[in-house]
């Protein structure tokens, strides 16, 4: 990719003087001052990630403490008196067979049907 770059003079000096440095040209100064702007090296990995999560101590602000049992508060839980089974289990149905539907014609279109 060609691209051309208007620089102001203090920047253009300070390029040219780093490539006398080098002993480069300021093409080539540039070129890798851009390649370590843009690099993706500073994006952690998954397993970064999952270290640092890891090795971060828990924050005692952030624990609320059981009030009860969990086993009890479920099934003692609120009830909606509008909620009807048979017509909930008829939707899933329908939602599932719908989802077979699409799965099916998705296999035939992608040719393993």
């Amino acid at each position: 990719m060609a691209l051309l770059i208007d620089l102001p003079p203090t920047l253009e000096h300070q390029v040219k003087v780093e490539a006398e440095k080098q002993k480069r040209t300021p093409e080539q100064v540039v070129i890798e001052r851009l390649a370590q702007t843009f690099a993706d090296d500073d994006v952690p990995t998954v397993a970064e990630v999952v270290a640092r999560i890891k090795a971060t101590p828990p924050n005692p602000a952030m624990i609320t403490p059981p009030q009860g049992d969990l086993a009890a508060a479920l099934r003692n839980g609120p009830t909606d008196p509008t909620f009807d089974l048979k017509s909930w289990e008829q939707e899933w149905a329908m939602a599932e067979a719908e989802l077979k539907r699409i799965n099916f014609l998705n296999d035939i279109a992608e040719g393993r049907a």
